[in-house]
């Protein structure tokens, strides 16, 4: 899931202000929400439920969640600073795409490790902007040598945090 729904889910019903809830969708008008008429926020496997403003709204069609004019968060809850979405097609031949989202600009490292911990090829590694992002990874190593097929872990890392996906390379 994107970035966005996370932030819901760690601020959802613990914010207070006159904030607003701004979805922004793929296709059709977007919405906003005063924060005030948002009483709870759920997903179930095919949408998001509002409830208060009692709308649903299909997952498929929303790009990003944002709340705007935030001032507060009960218990100190800090949002999430990064998403590491997911590897898809997993398996793949012969290409994938590692998805991701930054909440703020900042440094980030991409990088694929063999099973026993070798890296094999290094994405990404470099300041970036907040965002969504794709990288392609071709199954190669850092000199554009095939991998064999197999399973890698590709890592996120950034202020500190890590985050390990698994990745199934087929031949």
């Amino acid at each position: 899931m994107r970035i966005a729904f996370l932030l819901c889910f760690v601020m959802a019903g613990t914010l207070f202000s006159q904030s607003t809830m701004e979805v922004i969708k793929t296709a059709g008008a977007n919405e906003s929400f005063p924060l005030s008429t948002v009483s709870k926020i759920t997903f179930t496997a095919t949408d998001m439920v509002v409830a208060g403003p009692g709308r649903s709204i299909p997952i498929d069609n929303i790009r990003v969640i944002l709340f705007t004019g935030v001032t507060a968060v009960e218990n100190n809850a800090a949002p999430a600073l990064f998403s590491f979405e997911n590897i898809s097609p997993n398996p793949f031949n012969p290409e994938t795409g590692i998805r991701f989202s930054l909440v703020r600009d900042c440094r980030v490292a991409v990088a694929v490790y063999s099973m026993a911990g070798r890296k094999v090829r290094d994405l990404k590694s470099g300041a970036m902007k907040a965002g969504f992002y794709e990288i392609a990874w071709n199954g190669a190593d850092d000199s554009g040598k095939p991998l064999a097929a197999g399973s890698y872990v590709v890592r996120l890392k950034l202020d500190g945090k890590t985050i390990n996906k698994k990745a199934v390379l087929l031949r």
